[in-house]
């Protein structure tokens, strides 16, 4: 779906396309195709090092998905200081949160907290979110917290919880959508990591205004 989205943008006539690749071997062809055509391509969360490259992108955003993982386990610790957590990941292999995993699994083992098990949110909705929290309460009877990759997925791990009886279980998500800060009001969430999307918005749109105006500037 992304690729045929961005074909058509490319055959619509856009200059500039800013996009978080879900499956980036799948778009190999497209980028090519735009950097034939001149069109400024903007990434978010495209590589999560320095050193890695990133072709067929002029720039790209950091998210900062390790900050995310650190954020939400530093919380996780202060709530639940020694607990047993479980992760609640997304299906698709989408590099970004398998990443943000992998830093949730690394800063965990540095604030002492122990992870016990992981499930994937099938459908990246609320009825998802259910789903996999239901599997980890059904292999698991002492889960303490859940790190959940979205908000959709804290909120469906909630009501998991709930059906189950646990309502001592701490549930962290991020993204801070208006579900995740009612979820948070309504105390059915411990915390929402709030990802700075307005900026992220203003960085990629300052990123593809240099690229078209070739400025070479450096960007703020």
């Amino acid at each position: 779906k992304q690729v045929s989205n961005f074909n058509q943008l490319l055959a619509r006539g856009a200059n500039a396309i800013a996009l978080y690749p879900l499956a980036p071997n799948a778009l190999r062809a497209s980028l090519a195709k735009a950097k034939r055509q001149g069109v400024a391509v903007i990434g978010f969360n495209v590589t999560f090092t320095k050193s890695a490259q990133a072709p067929g992108y002029d720039a790209q955003i950091w998210e900062g998905r390790d900050a995310e993982a650190y954020l939400s386990v530093a919380e996780m610790a202060r709530i639940a200081p020694g607990g047993k957590v479980v992760i609640v990941g997304i299906g698709a292999p989408v590099p970004a949160i398998k990443y943000l995993a992998q830093r949730y699994r690394f800063w965990a083992k540095k604030f002492g907290l122990q992870v016990i098990g992981e499930q994937d949110n099938p459908s990246d909705d609320i009825p998802g979110g259910r789903q996999a929290m239901s599997g980890l309460l059904g292999k698991y009877s002492d889960i303490d917290g859940v790190l959940a990759y979205n908000d959709e997925s804290a909120v469906g791990s909630y009501t998991a919880a709930r059906s189950a009886g646990r309502n001592d279980i701490k549930i962290i998500g991020i993204n801070g959508s208006s579900l995740g800060i009612s979820a948070l009001d309504a105390g059915r969430v411990a915390a929402i990591i709030q990802v700075d999307a307005v900026n992220q918005g203003a960085q990629a749109a300052a990123g593809a205004y240099d690229v078209l105006t070739k400025q070479g500037g450096k960007l703020p």
